[in-house]
């Protein structure tokens, strides 16, 4: 009993220094949201507050995330993201049924009825992955993604490495050039 008390106890800590490292990461990298504009819900609509707690962007969206890369990916009342700045324009028209935060310059969106598409900051489509059901976030030059087969893979712009990996670990708190991949592993 000692040892399963123990054991929680360690999960509970670990899991905790991991929450800790992953928000402490996320607000001080460059490029990353430095919270000088923080999203809040108000009579159901979200807008943003400044340090003072001073309304900045007037509630007026359906969902919003925090800026990144002086980004922020929000949901429209008729719901489709978008991408705007700190004035609250649009610089990335809202046409996408679902989009991620920018990291490297680089956003992964879907419209609807389409395929996921990487943008740039200024909502230029640099590539399209019409085999890929997930296509996540870049980190160091590569972004993981999984395609119809279930299978994992890389890529940079083109392909790095082919679907052809069950399951993937990458360390967030770790500079990694390459996130290892794990092969007939299950996941």
């Amino acid at each position: 009993m000692l040892y399963i008390t123990n054991m929680k106890r360690f999960n509970i800590l670990w899991l905790l220094a991991l929450l800790s490292c992953v928000v402490l990461n996320s607000c001080t990298k460059s490029g990353s949201s430095k919270a000088d504009l923080v999203p809040v819900k108000l009579d159901g609509k979200w807008g943003y507050i400044n340090s003072k707690g001073e309304s900045v962007i007037t509630p007026r969206y359906k969902d919003a995330n925090f800026f990144y890369e002086g980004l922020a990916c929000v949901k429209t009342t008729d719901g489709k993201i978008g991408y705007i700045d700190k004035n609250a324009n649009f610089v990335v028209a809202p046409k996408y049924k679902f989009g991620t935060m920018f990291h490297e310059g680089r956003a992964i969106a879907v419209e609807a009825g389409g395929y996921p598409v990487c943008i740039d900051t200024k909502g230029t489509v640099l590539f399209e992955m019409k085999n890929v059901d997930r296509l996540y976030n870049f980190r160091d030059g590569l972004a993981a993604f999984q395609d119809t087969s279930k299978k994992y893979g890389f890529i940079d712009g083109n392909f790095a490495l082919q679907g052809r990996f069950e399951g993937y670990q990458c360390s967030c708190e770790l500079p990694t050039t390459y996130a290892p991949a794990l092969r007939h592993e299950h996941r």
